[in-house]
């Protein structure tokens, strides 16, 4: 289920504005707005501020307007940008920059980078963090300040799904 954005959108932009989760798009040439409805986490924002009331959950949309519901679903599928593989570096990059952005706000936190299966693709923790990483009781400790939160471990799989092949992360730039 998702929001949907009907021919009633006057591409006023206020629905694009509210969005937490950034799902509302459209094209330069496009009559409307559209809700991506994989992204879409129905949190009813944009139909709260739509001017002319186009936008509504595709369970509550009049008969006339269930057609919007593939529109919108079709515009995603034609213009979203394809995902493509995450790489070993590119994967560390995401988990220092999460960590870095922890120690800005003195927070410990559990990093992990998943394949489009779910698969870990890199894994890390910091001393501090509650939850992720499964760790022996003789390693925790109470939540250092944060300049001095280091990485406490890190996994990174480096074979096919399924497989046990590991490696330590790249080293720190």
């Amino acid at each position: 289920m998702s929001y949907v954005i009907t021919e009633l959108c006057t591409l006023d932009g206020s629905c694009v504005e509210v969005c937490p989760v950034a799902c509302i798009h459209t094209q330069p040439d496009a009559p409307q707005y559209y809700i991506d409805p994989d992204v879409c986490i129905e949190c009813e924002q944009c139909e709260i501020v739509c001017p002319v009331n186009a936008i509504a959950v595709d369970w509550k949309l009049p008969e006339q307007y269930l057609p919007w519901i593939e529109i919108n679903a079709s515009f995603f599928r034609k213009n979203k940008a394809a995902v493509g593989p995450v790489s070993l570096d590119t994967a560390f990059q995401m988990v220092r920059a999460a960590q870095d952005y922890a120690v800005e706000i003195n927070a410990a936190v559990s990093v992990a980078v998943v394949d489009g299966a779910g698969a870990p693709i890199a894994v890390a923790a910091m001393d501090g963090a509650n939850g992720g990483l499964q760790r022996s009781p003789s390693t925790r400790r109470t939540q250092p300040p944060a300049s001095s939160l280091p990485l406490t471990r890190c996994a990174l799989r480096v074979g096919a799904p399924g497989s046990a092949a590991w490696s330590s992360p790249p080293a720190a730039a």
